[in-house]
């Protein structure tokens, strides 16, 4: 009776605390894995799967652990931390880390579906849609959008909150699956059986280590029952779904776990906390989603009066150029106007100049023409001259030999 006293002021507290304190996990209210619940401090046993040689530089991430005692520490509690983004935002040597290492954090990734609780691993089984969506990427159980829109997943997670396996359970069995080693760490770092957890702390022994129940075959019969899809369940998980059922039907698992009545008002609550931290969230989304809608349409708007700008800019360039290049062409054309008023100025020079050697040249051919005339005029008059002369001289010298003749005519008549 005490332990069971004591088991229900401890999960009492734990639902007080969970109610009122900021969660670790504290945006992920969409029904999400509560990834950062467990208190076990357990640490790294040799054989876990992300040391081993299918994990490429498993080795080196071991030792970047026993550097790193925070991280260690952080993961040992929960090593499901390593897959949640939000969480490695805030270990930048881990993250810097994994960025370092590409081919290292593949085969973390590869490793991560192997590390579901056993009730997790039994949904998962049912889900097989679900199942290979995190066999390819583990970071989807942390994905809010991921969760909404598949409700089968949303509703499990709301119900059974830690999905990863503790590493006790690693450190149960070792050396191989013995069902004689089987066994765990409770908080006080001492280890127990199987047996001891069945018959001390039987809801941990089904949330996380179903697979003990095989030890003994009565455990399934007497603890829970089969659904109608033929599918099992512990009787905590009947109880919270039919609490009549099991009032009618088991009534020796409430004898058995009066805690449970204590804990289907807390379930009541909690999921009364989680849908009004699910309201919260999605009015926190939507008003996320209204200001980045409000900060793009900011943004667009800034860009198209920084493109406008840059128009109006190049326009105004454009027009600064244009004016350039009429102010140029005018120039031009005053220029090739002038040139040509000077061309035809100097053409009217040359032309008067060429004029005036024309009149020079007749001018000239004129004096000379006319010196020729007054030379052939003077010629003329000398030879008319000489013509006169000669006849002058000629009838000078026919006069003279007429009067020679006369007198010579005279001289004879005398004689006679």
């Amino acid at each position: 009776m005490k332990k069971q006293v004591k088991k229900t002021i401890t999960w009492s507290a734990a639902v007080l605390a969970l109610a009122f304190a900021t969660p670790a996990f504290a945006q992920y209210d969409n029904n999400q894995p509560q990834q950062y619940a467990s208190n076990e401090s357990v640490s790294f046993p040799a054989n876990y799967p992300w040391f081993s040689s299918s994990v490429p530089q498993g080795q080196s991430f071991q030792q970047y652990l026993r550097d790193n005692r925070d991280d260690q520490l952080a993961l040992e509690s929960n090593p499901g931390r390593l897959y949640d983004p939000e969480w490695r935002l805030q270990r930048p040597r881990l993250r810097s880390f994994l960025q370092s290492n590409p081919d290292l954090w593949r085969g973390l990734q590869s490793q991560g579906y192997g590390l579901y609780n056993d009730s997790f691993s039994s949904f998962l089984a049912n889900h097989p849609r679900v199942a290979s969506d995190l066999r390819s990427n583990p970071e989807l159980v942390f994905n809010r959008n991921y969760v909404s829109s598949h409700p089968e997943l949303r509703d499990f997670l709301a119900n059974h909150p830690n999905v990863w396996r503790s590493l006790s359970s690693y450190s149960g069995y070792s050396s191989g699956r013995n069902p004689n080693r089987w066994g765990a760490y409770d908080t006080n770092r001492q280890w127990r059986d199987a047996y001891w957890w069945h018959d001390n702390q039987p809801d941990e022994f089904y949330e996380n280590h179903s697979e003990w129940a095989s030890l003994n075959p009565k455990w399934l019969n007497q603890d829970g029952a089969y659904d109608n899809q033929h599918q099992w369940h512990y009787g905590k998980w009947w109880y919270q779904q039919n609490p009549k059922w099991v009032s009618s039907n088991r009534p020796n698992w409430i004898e058995q776990h009066r805690y449970w009545q204590n804990n289907q008002a807390t379930v009541r609550e909690r999921n009364a906390l989680i849908q009004q931290r699910q309201r919260q969230q999605a009015l926190r989304e939507e008003n996320y989603r209204n200001r980045q809608l409000q900060a793009t349409r900011i943004q667009q708007n800034r860009q198209a009066t920084r493109q406008l700008a840059a128009r109006e800019q190049r326009n105004r360039q454009d027009l600064r150029q244009q004016a350039a290049r009429d102010l140029q062409n005018r120039r031009y054309q005053e220029q090739q106007a002038a040139r040509g008023q000077r061309n035809q100025q100097q053409a009217m020079r040359h032309q008067e100049k060429n004029d005036r050697k024309v009149q020079r040249a007749n001018q000239h051919r004129e004096q000379i023409a006319a010196r020729q005339e007054d030379h052939r005029a003077a010629r003329a008059v000398r030879e008319q001259n000489r013509e006169n002369k000669h006849e002058a001289h000629e009838q000078n010298k026919q006069d003279r030999h007429d009067g020679k003749d006369k007198r010579h005519g005279n001289g004879n008549g005398n004689q006679d």
